[in-house]
């Protein structure tokens, strides 16, 4: 009777034995917790005000970090974006070969090789533009040139309607008459 008291005390603690982590588990969890990224492929995105759609999002990859902390969407191999007004006519395209959407602040940063044309036949050339979704606004402290079916125009600095229909270079540093006939992908 006394052996089986021991040999069922001996079973209990071999079980709890059993079943403790060593700190290295515990830090790879923390390690696997902090990862928390989502990888989407060929993405379409679709953002509406008042039940209208306003912007469509294409990506061939979408990295969506699940930081608490700083919870953000991340495109790295491009974006593709039309813009839409309150009647859903596609008023306005843009292009990135990457970008980072900070939930937080409601706000996109697209780089490398940013292009927007409206229906306007206006076209902005830059390497890093804000989308700002609080303040309906697109902005850039960067070099930016805007080709229209009259003039270029390059400077530093950009402000913006969301549609890039109501636009002004803060800091022009050069205009230059233009007879070319762009070609828009509207």
């Amino acid at each position: 009777m006394r052996f089986l008291g021991y040999f069922g005390l001996y079973l209990c603690l071999l079980q709890l034995v059993a079943c403790g982590n060593s700190m290295a588990d515990i830090e790879q969890v923390k390690v696997m917790d902090k990862a928390g990224i989502e990888r989407a492929t060929n993405i379409q995105m679709y953002y509406s005000d008042s039940a209208i759609v306003r912007v469509l999002v294409k990506a061939p990859v979408m990295l969506n970090h699940l930081d608490p902390e700083n919870p953000r969407r991340e495109f790295p191999n491009g974006i593709k974006a039309d813009f839409f007004d309150d009647s859903g006519n596609l008023s306005s395209k843009l292009t990135a070969k990457s970008a980072t959407q900070q939930e937080r602040e409601e706000t996109v940063t697209v780089r490398d090789s940013v292009v927007i044309w409206n229906y306007r036949k206006e076209r902005l050339e830059c390497e890093e533009l804000i989308l700002d979704r609080p303040k309906d606004k697109i902005s850039s402290t960067k070099y930016v040139k805007i080709t229209t079916p009259e003039n270029t125009i390059w400077g530093y600095g950009f402000e913006s309607n969301m549609e890039f229909t109501k636009w002004r270079i803060l800091e022009v540093k050069g205009r230059m008459r233009s007879k070319n006939l762009m070609d828009s992908p509207l």
